[in-house]
């Protein structure tokens, strides 16, 4: 059982494994531990991904009365940009996120959509606009608990590992 935001790096640092394989380009990652918070920075050459994972209860998007009912860690997408639009990819690394997520038994997910176009992208893998937000740039939230995985069975191989070894 993970007990400490440090005790979540090892799996996102098993991710990159899986980034690379399927950007087929190398993918790098930055962490940063704050207090309360750990930042997650992925870069490579035609995208970026930055999450953080806050501890329950010190994320300001996550205290609001309509997110009460998720318990434990939030986490947060600040930014996801990808070069290459419209090929699948962007769901693809979306979709080993959310299960690897999922795997660890995160229960909430938090976004602001950039655009309507971005929110729309969103809404495709299950996320929903936050009631009475901005319908242009809405700020999205995906339960996990309800979250059917993806095919990515190379994820869950890495994540069980780690869930294992814990």
């Amino acid at each position: 059982m993970v007990k400490t935001l440090a005790d979540y790096i090892p799996p996102f640092e098993s991710l990159v494994f899986l980034l690379t394989k399927v950007c087929n380009q190398p993918v790098e990652l930055d962490t940063n531990l704050a207090e309360h918070r750990l930042d997650l920075f992925y870069r490579f050459p035609t995208g970026r991904l930055y999450l953080s994972i806050y501890e329950e209860g010190h994320s300001r998007l996550g205290q609001g009365k309509f997110f009460q009912k998720y318990k434990g860690p939030i986490v947060i997408i600040n930014y996801f940009v990808l070069e290459q639009k419209g090929a699948g990819l962007g769901t693809n690394l979306a979709n080993l996120l959310l299960d690897l997520l999922k795997e660890l038994n995160f229960s909430l997910v938090i976004l602001k959509a950039k655009n309507a176009k971005a929110a729309k992208f969103w809404s495709k893998l299950a996320f929903l606009p936050l009631p009475h937000t901005s319908l242009e740039a809405p700020i999205m939230y995906l339960p996990l608990d309800n979250r059917t995985k993806s095919s990515s069975s190379l994820a869950l191989l890495i994540t069980r590992q780690f869930l294992t070894e814990s």
